[in-house]
């Protein structure tokens, strides 16, 4: 079984391993995605949350909707600096938290962040550890 990835020889000092890892790129794939709409009595959330790190800035915004694609509500908020990680949840929190304010439990939450999605069903860190 042949491995993909890149290798990097550990003899190189610090500066050429960080040039290195600077040319690196991730590979973005995309998906159409059409909205539908949740059941009857049901609510949904789109959130996003995002960073620029070349700026220190961040940001988060939503949108709440009933079936008929109606909005309920929607946000957009600064946030100081994070990771994109961090404001996509600080985006699905704000708007749960919103929402059962308002009364509103039955929620589909819907958001673009893999890794948030996967620790939302885990409802847990798994094997992550603060730094």
């Amino acid at each position: 079984m042949g491995m993909k990835g890149v290798f990097i020889d550990h003899t190189w000092d610090w500066k050429g391993i960080c040039r290195e890892v600077e040319t690196l790129r991730t590979r973005i794939t995309s998906q159409m995605v059409i909205w539908e709409k949740p059941q009857d009595d049901w609510i949904k959330i789109n959130t996003d949350g995002s960073s620029n790190n070349r700026v220190d800035t961040a940001g988060i915004d939503g949108v709440v909707r009933n079936r008929n694609g109606e909005i309920i509500m929607a946000f957009a908020k600064s946030l100081q600096f994070c990771t994109n990680n961090s404001a996509e949840v600080e985006a699905a929190d704000f708007a749960i938290q919103w929402c059962l304010l308002n009364n509103m439990d039955k929620i589909i939450l819907e958001l673009d962040s893999m890794f948030v999605v996967n620790l939302l069903k885990r409802n847990s860190f798994g094997s992550l550890e603060p730094i």
